[in-house]
């Protein structure tokens, strides 16, 4: 073995390097698994989700976009975003959803991104909202501006994975309030992920209602429940 062989055998075990989508510890000079092939397999068109049912009530987004369904190894990718401290994933994440935009033709159609908000408590336990972290990378991107500020979570809501359609619905309602500077503008909301669209719709109220001329959503994977 030589010298520098024996270099990365020792870099190897002390600072394992993983595959940002699924997890799985690499050689140090890898840089990819081989898992890209499962990532394309849950990659979806271009085209706006289907419009959700709200159980009657109406979808206020003019369009939801999404780059994967919410399968592996991109679902494992956004829990450990999420919850396991690792907001460096939000970058690559933030190129997938830069990539979607291009290819949606979403560019010229919105004047501002706001990501989805978290509850003052919950971003201070968390210490980062992922949602911001994607959205100021694809703000670069995009040449727009990002404005975190103008849209506010107002209170608690319980983590919604655990919920069935009419459990979300509830769970969002009136949760949400936004800034009167997004009166007349064309606003992008960015989420990680879309389930029934619930959290979506609740945010486009708000800034609807505060006077933004349109909303749409794009996000990271969707996973449209019965």
């Amino acid at each position: 073995m030589t010298l520098q062989n024996a270099g990365w055998r020792a870099l190897d075990v002390l600072f394992p390097k993983r595959c940002a989508w699924c997890g799985k510890v690499l050689g140090f000079t890898a840089d990819a698994c081989g898992c890209d092939k499962s990532r394309e397999a849950v990659r979806l068109p271009n085209a706006p989700l289907a419009t959700p049912d709200l159980e009657g009530e109406a979808f206020f987004p003019i369009g939801a976009w999404a780059c994967f369904a919410y399968e592996e190894p991109v679902r494992g990718m956004i829990l450990r975003m999420k919850y396991e401290e690792e907001p460096a994933l939000a970058q690559p994440l933030a190129q997938e959803l830069a990539q979607k935009y291009d290819a949606s033709g979403l560019a010229g159609q919105f004047d501002v991104l706001i990501p989805v908000p978290m509850t003052p408590k919950a971003l201070k336990k968390r210490g980062y909202n992922q949602c911001a972290l994607m959205a100021g990378a694809l703000a670069v991107h995009a040449g727009l501006p990002c404005e975190e500020a103008a849209l506010r979570k107002t209170r608690h809501t319980e983590r919604q994975m655990a919920l069935d359609r009419a459990g979300r619905l509830q769970n969002v309602r009136d949760a949400f309030t936004a800034e009167a500077g997004v009166a007349g503008k064309r606003i992008l909301l960015v989420d990680d992920v879309f389930t029934t669209g619930s959290t979506a719709n609740e945010c486009a109220k708000a800034l609807q209602a505060a006077g933004a001329a349109a909303c749409g959503v794009l996000c990271v994977a969707a996973s449209l429940i019965e």
